[in-house]
């Protein structure tokens, strides 16, 4: 039987049944690539020969390129006069291909990209030196140089760049000579690689500063720019990375496959961070222009060791398409946290893991655009839609599970075959499974359909009853669905019983149990006496929302800040805002709560979530201003109490400062933020950072305070640097003047701007922030939705994510909602993936505001 051939649409991603079609007729894929870089130039040029077995010569080819120039192409030694090209791809004719060994020849050149995405090149506003770096993923190798840019036709690569004498050229493999060229360059070149994906190949150049290390016998270099190089954490950085290679290679039983590491810290990056074989890009935000705090150290500490992660999920063993993306990420996230605990300092990872990971699962599992783990990527843009908290969190919420329900040793050694049956080559889930199904001697198939299969987030609450003695009587588990979703999932957890003893509440039992009926009975805790707070999830080892009985929710609201444990107390918070969010628990009621217990808290990371929380919850309150102008005031002051009372130089100090700044309304709190900047009013012991300043300044320009243009420029030369720069714009845009809207508007709809992604993404998220710019913003409505389909035609996927969740007006009214409704409805088939889940996610919160609103708890 021939193959089904499949027809090509021209348009800026690869569909799922066309790569299927390519990976076909195509296998043994080399590149021999050719760069030639300047650091003046806002182009580069090049030349590729794609080396690669054809299986059947009777079908035309295509061959990727994003917006370039097609200088010369040849096929097999003959040149093609007329290269049919579409700014999307290359055709190749049949004629010239052979069945067996070709060589596709491809002389090209492009600009450099200004959103990041392909090649990108920044210039340092300080020193004007020149950077630039490569980022892929999921279908921008294409946008550097001509490929078959899809996951499951691995590759080998050799690579040779030309570039400025001065420049560090990194990439996959290690550089075996650098040589001079002419006058002012050098010719790097670099051995043939070994097999993988395009996406994770890369290309980074630029007079970086160098750091070097090692880990074992693996050679590790750290790059930056020399402006930021201060600021750059080395030795907790080379620590990390060598407590990540000796976890990893032992946990996974197969040594690190790809001889060297480099970690590369990027200027304008749109992730956090992106994980090329041997040479991981880390976003600028990761670095701090003040002391960072324990948080921002952890957060660190797992970024790194999950983009190390990856050099084995994800890159040793890949998945076939986008719709496994989860094999990527999931375990990436999952062993990340995993390693933090048993590999470094930071023992209590997992409780970061369910504040931030855990938190971000449950809040997408229960929007409109829900998924399931394993789900559909028709395309490339739905597969950029796709890297969502599902995809993170979610999966990995679900693998802790299944390793807990597995047993640790059965999971690990399950892990360990997968990467020795499958290393180098393309896997999909159920040849995942299966390593799991075969190390543990279970049956994962069920398991399998319910939790990688099936949407949504099953929901428990326990109901029982007591005697007159005060005794449990009877008492029942309850699992439930949404209605959309009606899938009953088997779960394994501990359900914890606590008391009231000297002052603090403790854990009185934990049970464990595993459960998959709507009602469970639980006859082992019949006659256990009454216990003050039960919560049917102790230890965070099940995916699942807890809904608290009202006997709880009662005794938690008196206690909350006596609750000893610190997992379990951070998870009660949580439990409690999800009933705000449910309309069970008024916005008023939480609030008086983080009043009264969170200033006792010793957790900097429950003060962090928790106080996260306070905008949200004054967003929901009525619409009565003297009600918000009197929480508005407490808030205020509970905040400056707080900041005043921290120990000097704290993480508190600085949270403290953070949360005041970002709630000064009231025209006192601006004077104090204005004293603040000018040193009339210090605090103790600690010095505000220029980044902080920065938020400050924001500040007063978000609330138009009289003197923040005055104090706006005397920061500005003080602080010459590119975010510097950032901030000018972020502080600009934000004055809350419709006529200043309208003009950073119209600079973000002109064709012929100069900015980059970076400043745009800048102006639209400070361009309509917080609750007093409504008027203003609702006056720009009509022109933010009508131009959203005419952007997407011409701008990336990153603009108009950050165009729709900056930009969309959302204030919890029937007009707000019903215009977004009307234009969902109305434009629904024009929509990107990425833009068209954005809305509706906006169009359920919009909802949930106005419920919560109007609904008496």
């Amino acid at each position: 039987m021939g193959r089904l051939k499949i027809k090509r649409k021209p348009g800026p991603y690869m569909t799922q049944d066309h790569a299927l079609f390519r990976s076909s007729l195509i296998s043994n894929v080399h590149y021999d690539l050719d760069m030639s870089l300047d650091e003046k130039k806002p182009y580069f040029s090049g030349r590729v020969d794609i080396h690669f077995f054809l299986k059947d010569g009777t079908y035309p080819l295509t061959v990727d390129f994003d917006n370039g120039k097609v200088l010369r192409l040849f096929v097999n030694d003959e040149e093609i006069l007329k290269p049919t090209y579409n700014n999307f791809y290359i055709e190749i004719p049949s004629k010239p291909l052979v069945y067996r060994h070709n060589i596709i020849s491809i002389q090209f050149q492009r600009d450099y990209s200004k959103t990041g995405n392909g090649l990108y090149r920044f210039q340092d506003p300080e020193d004007q030196k020149v950077y630039v770096y490569s980022d892929f993923e999921p279908f921008e190798a294409n946008h550097m140089f001509p490929c078959f840019d899809q996951p499951d036709l691995k590759a080998t690569y050799s690579l040779y760049v030309d570039a400025p004498e001065e420049w560090h050229v990194i990439s996959s493999t290690t550089e075996k000579s650098v040589t001079k060229s002419s006058k002012n360059k050098k010719l790097w070149k670099f051995p043939k690689s070994e097999k993988f994906s395009t996406y994770i190949f890369s290309l980074h150049a630029g007079p970086y500063k160098m750091w070097k290390d090692e880990a074992g016998k693996i050679p590790l270099r750290l790059f930056a720019r020399h402006s930021m190089s201060n600021y750059v954490p080395v030795q907790d950085w080379f620590k990390l990375t060598q407590q990540g290679f000796e976890f990893f290679q032992k946990y996974f039983d197969y040594p690190y496959p790809f001889h060297k590491y480099d970690q590369i810290i990027c200027p304008d990056y749109n992730m956090g961070a992106m994980e090329n074989v041997a040479a991981v890009t880390f976003n600028e935000a990761y670095l701090s222009r003040g002391e960072l705090t324990y948080q921002q150290r952890e957060s660190l500490a797992e970024t790194l060791l999950h983009e190390m992660a990856h050099m084995w999920f994800g890159n040793l063993v890949t998945m076939k398409w986008w719709d496994d993306l989860w094999l990527n990420e999931s375990f990436a996230t999952y062993i990340s946290f995993l390693c933090a605990g048993e590999g470094t300092e930071f023992k209590h990872a997992w409780k970061d893991f369910y504040a931030r990971i855990k938190e971000w699962a449950y809040l997408e599992d229960q929007w409109v655009t829900t998924h399931p783990i394993v789900t559909n990527a028709s395309d490339t843009q739905q597969a950029f839609a796709n890297f969502d908290g599902i995809t993170y969190g979610k999966g990995a919420s679900v693998l802790k599970q299944l390793a807990f329900y597995l047993g640790p040793t059965k999971f690990r050694n399950g892990l360990r075959a997968y990467f020795k049956k499958y290393a180098f080559k393309n896997t999909m889930m159920r040849d995942f499974i299966s390593s799991l199904a075969k190390a543990s001697g279970k049956d994962l198939k069920r398991w399998t359909k319910k939790w990688l299969k099936k949407a949504s987030l099953n929901t428990i609450e326990v109901k029982y009853s007591t005697n007159r003695k005060g005794k449990i009587s009877s008492f029942e588990l309850i699992q439930s669905a949404p209605q959309k979703y009606r899938t009953l999932r088997t779960h394994k957890t501990q359900i914890g019983l606590y008391d009231l003893k000297k002052g603090s509440v403790v854990l009185r039992k934990a049970l464990p149990l595993t459960y998959n009926k709507k009602r469970t009975v639980i006859s082992a805790l019949k006659g256990q006496k009454q216990p003050l707070m039960i919560y049917p999830n102790y230890g965070d080892c099940d995916f699942i929302k807890i809904k608290l009985d009202k006997t709880t929710v009662h005794n938690a609201k008196n206690h909350l800040s006596k609750i000893e444990d610190v997992q379990t107390r951070m998870m009660f918070w949580q439990s409690l805002w999800e009933m705000v969010r449910d309309a069970l628990f008024s916005p008023q009621e939480f609030l008086d709560l983080v009043l009264l217990n969170l200033g006792k808290e010793k957790d900097i990371k429950i003060a962090t979530k928790v106080s996260q929380k306070i905008s949200s919850c004054y967003h929901y309150l009525p619409k009565k201003e003297e009600e918000r102008n009197i929480y508005r005031e407490k808030i205020e002051h509970f905040l400056w109490e707080n900041l005043e009372k921290a120990e000097d130089g704290s993480d508190f100090q600085k949270l403290w400062l953070d949360r005041f700044c970002a709630s000064a309304k009231t025209l006192t709190s601006q004077e104090k933020l204005e004293h603040l900047l000018e040193g009339a009013l210090k605090l103790k012991n600690y010095e505000i950072d220029q980044d902080r300043r920065w938020g400050l300044i924001t500040q007063l320009h978000k609330e138009n305070w009289k003197n923040a243009e005055e104090l706006r420029k005397k920061e500005e030369l003080k602080d010459p640097s590119e975010r510097g720069k950032q901030s000018v714009l972020g502080a600009k845009a934000s004055l809350p003047l419709l006529s200043n809207k309208k003009k950073y508007f119209e600079r973000l709809l002109n064709q012929n701007s100069n900015l980059k992604l970076a400043e745009e993404k800048v102006i639209m998220e400070h361009l309509f922030r917080g609750e007093a710019i409504e008027e203003t913003h609702l006056q720009c409505a009509d022109d933010i939705f009508k131009n959203i389909v005419p952007l997407s035609h011409n701008k990336s996927n990153e603009f108009m994510q950050s165009y729709t969740l900056n930009l969309t007006p959302t204030y919890g009214t029937k007009e707000t909602i019903q215009k977004l409704k009307t234009f969902i409805s109305k434009n629904k088939k024009n929509l990107l993936p990425i833009v068209k889940k954005i809305l509706l996610i906006k169009l359920q919160e919009d909802e949930r505001t106005f419920n919560i609103r109007h609904i008496k708890c």
